[in-house]
């Protein structure tokens, strides 16, 4: 199995989740979890890592996970729902879905409906309304009828097709 390195240099969260994963499937014991994802940390996440086992005796799992969050995670950790719920489409659907995603999962949990409609506040008009009118029950639904209807959309405003 391979073990993702952590350099720093990106939002913790992916990194996380992945150790989530593996400790779930490998019955990790509690004790081993903090050791073992610590020893995939490189450059500036070794050295805070220095840091965080030289200053504080023992780190639960729980307790890494929010210290390397608040370390390296963004910034946006004092009000992730706000971000979210201002968060518009001015990019690519594919890239408004990752930004989405990404902030969604630095919120505490939302209901599918509250998901759905966080989404499509960013969209544009002619977009939403079509979704709307589709009545999604989910994320997923709502983001394959946004791919959807942005191909729509560009058919008929007369942008080029793409095969």
């Amino acid at each position: 199995m391979e073990f993702l390195t952590f350099d720093g240099k990106e939002d913790p969260l992916e990194w996380l989740n992945h150790y989530e994963q593996y400790f779930r499937g490998q019955h990790t014991v509690e004790d081993d979890k903090v050791w073992l994802a610590s020893y995939h940390l490189k450059r500036a996440a070794h050295t805070w890592y220095f840091m965080v086992e030289r200053d504080c005796a023992t780190v639960t799992w729980p307790q890494f996970k929010e210290l390397c969050n608040e370390r390296f995670g963004p910034p946006l950790r004092t009000n992730p729902l706000g971000e979210l719920a201002r968060l518009c489409f001015r990019i690519a659907v594919d890239d408004y879905q990752e930004l989405f995603s990404s902030l969604l999962c630095h919120t505490s949990l939302l209901a599918p409906n509250q998901q759905v409609q966080l989404f499509m506040v960013g969209l544009p008009e002619r977009i939403k309304i079509d979704i709307e009118l589709m009545n999604p029950q989910n994320l997923q639904q709502t983001s394959q009828l946004t791919r959807a209807y942005k191909c729509r959309s560009q058919v008929i405003d007369g942008a080029p097709q793409q095969q």
